[in-house]
């Protein structure tokens, strides 16, 4: 099953228990909002920045 989702903290009654039952998490690059650096923070309380900073690098634009 795969569930697609532009919010991934949407208040619905089951949106709780998808995300807790999800085995992978594929996030792409959205321009506005900071849904990744709650997230990361929530995964590694202690070392968020690196997963955003991975977050990052892995949705920049390539260069010409």
């Amino acid at each position: 099953m795969v569930l697609v989702a532009q919010n991934l903290f949407h208040q619905q009654p089951y949106s709780r228990n998808f995300s807790l039952n999800a085995h992978y998490l594929v996030a792409f690059r959205k321009v506005r909002g900071k849904q990744i650096r709650y997230l990361a923070h929530q995964v590694y309380p202690e070392e968020s920045i690196g997963l955003y900073k991975a977050y990052l690098h892995a949705t920049q634009r390539p260069h010409d």
